[in-house]
């Protein structure tokens, strides 16, 4: 978010020459100071009157799920790369809204597998241990998630 990424999305748009399907693309920026109550209200009125037809980036999760649901009630499109809620593509999904990135129930399991699986052979290695008779049957092997699962259907 922020001038950057307006900045980056104004580069992208000289980069392909400033049109779609020739008509001109034009950037629109607003801060939606990460509330949903001011951010809903500014979906809103570029999809209402300023004639937007795309709504791209919103890095944060509430106000994401505010613009997806006015996005899908003026039928138009919201391409999401910044916030992190799962609702996007689960209980909120809308067939008119595209979750680009990652979720936190991936950044979880991601993040959780990759650090704690390699180390559970050393923390058993340092644990202090019973002489064999007072020993409890060894557990199973925790199996990692699957690295990438296709994400639920609306």
């Amino acid at each position: 978010g922020g001038k950057w990424s307006v900045e980056a999305a104004r580069m992208a748009v000289a980069d392909f020459g400033g049109k779609v399907l020739n008509a001109p693309v034009e950037i629109v920026s607003a801060d939606h100071q990460n509330k949903p109550d001011i951010g809903g209200p500014i979906a809103r009125q570029w999809y209402d009157q300023d004639g937007v037809d795309a709504i791209f980036d919103v890095p944060t999760s509430s106000v994401a799920l505010a613009v997806s649901q006015i996005t899908k009630e003026k039928n138009k499109i919201f391409m999401d790369s910044g916030a992190g809620t799962t609702d996007l593509t689960g209980a909120q999904c809308s067939p008119n809204t595209v979750h680009w990135t990652y979720d936190t129930y991936a950044l979880a399991q991601g993040t959780g597998a990759a650090m704690v699986l390699p180390m559970l052979d050393q923390v058993a290695a340092l644990a202090a241990r019973p002489p064999p008779e007072r020993r409890a049957p060894p557990l199973p092997r925790v199996q990692p998630a699957p690295r990438c699962a296709p994400p639920p259907a609306c």
